[in-house]
């Protein structure tokens, strides 16, 4: 990924700004992220203090990456219909593949949302 810290992105700031809205500061961080404001997202974790450690600049093959993703919008359906079994053979298929998945809500909306690396 790109390490090079930008310009900490206004919403932030704001966000900051009132009385420390950590709530909204995590929700800002998000949709950075989600975003792909990787420069933004590095300087807004360098202003509250927060270290990345050095990932190694090697990235995912797209097609890879689009099959995860893919599997991802899946599994969020199979648990949104509470088809578990479903939910649990595409985490499973995943993790064969060495994709580690980690399940979360976002901040801003409480929806699902799920993570993803490459273990190897």
């Amino acid at each position: 990924g790109d390490s090079t810290a930008g310009k900490v992105p206004s919403a932030v700031i704001d966000a900051l700004s009132d009385d420390l809205n950590t709530s909204q500061v995590l929700a800002e961080l998000h949709a950075l992220r989600k975003a792909g404001d990787f420069a933004g997202l590095k300087a807004s974790l360098d202003l509250l203090g927060i270290a990345l450690p050095e990932v190694a600049t090697t990235q995912v093959d797209p097609a890879l990456r689009d099959r995860v993703e893919a599997a991802i919008v899946a599994r969020l359906d199979a648990r949104r219909a509470k088809n578990f079994a479903e939910s649990d053979r595409i985490r499973d298929e995943l993790a064969a593949m060495g994709i580690a998945l980690k399940d979360g809500k976002d901040p801003a909306t409480g929806e699902p949302v799920t993570t993803w690396e490459a273990k190897r």
